[in-house]
């Protein structure tokens, strides 16, 4: 029992060396990408366009015509999803090779101002090395915007427009639901008079 509970409190005791271990490790790599933000190095690894060197983004341009071309066809009317069927129909790949695009992917990228040559930093993060998951910055950490961090695929007045027109399409999506609940609150509360009522 004795030579057990020794043993118990060996591995417990290595396990919890190992966790210290690996907390400080998290701890040593945040405080990196935290000196990396501070000083305007950007990573964005997967991001469809470029490819990351050295804390900074360097243009992948047969990618980027593809951007420039989805940022031409919003501002010129053309929807999200309908740019989507585009890019799918002509088998255009995205950055993991797949060809099949979603209105999701072409509105976060119309969103991203990393295309115009900014960068904001720290959008989202981790509470520990225990919890991958990582959450949407909303003012719990501190965020860092760096102008001119790296080469622009469109320029700032077309990711503006992008950014203006976003914004009238939603407000005009919203006026039009807005419009149709009314009209069905209108509906219920109109009846049909039964037959009795008409005697």
């Amino acid at each position: 029992p004795y030579r057990r509970q020794r043993q118990m409190c060996i591995r417990d005791s290595l396990s919890s060396v190992a966790q210290q271990s690996s907390e400080d490790k998290s701890e040593s790599i945040k405080w990196g990408y935290q000196r990396q933000f501070e000083k305007g190095k950007v990573y964005a690894a997967n991001m469809y366009g470029y490819k990351s060197n050295r804390g900074t983004l360097d243009i992948i341009e047969e990618e980027a015509e593809v951007v420039r071309e989805i940022f031409s066809k919003y501002l010129s009317g053309m929807s999200e999803s309908k740019i989507a069927r585009y890019l799918t129909e002509n088998k255009v790949p995205k950055k993991n090779g797949s060809t099949k695009w979603d209105s999701g992917t072409i509105g976060r990228m119309l969103q991203n101002e990393k295309y115009s040559g900014d960068a904001l930093l720290k959008k989202t993060f981790s509470i520990d090395f225990l919890h991958k998951k990582r959450y949407k910055n909303e003012g719990q950490k501190k965020m860092y915007f760096v102008e001119n961090s790296h080469p622009a695929i469109v320029t700032k007045e077309v990711f503006k427009a992008a950014q203006v027109e976003r914004t009238k399409r939603n407000m005009k999506s919203n006026d039009e639901k807005e419009v149709v609940e009314s009209h069905h609150q209108n509906c219920l509360l109109y009846t049909s008079p039964s037959p009795r009522d008409k005697r």
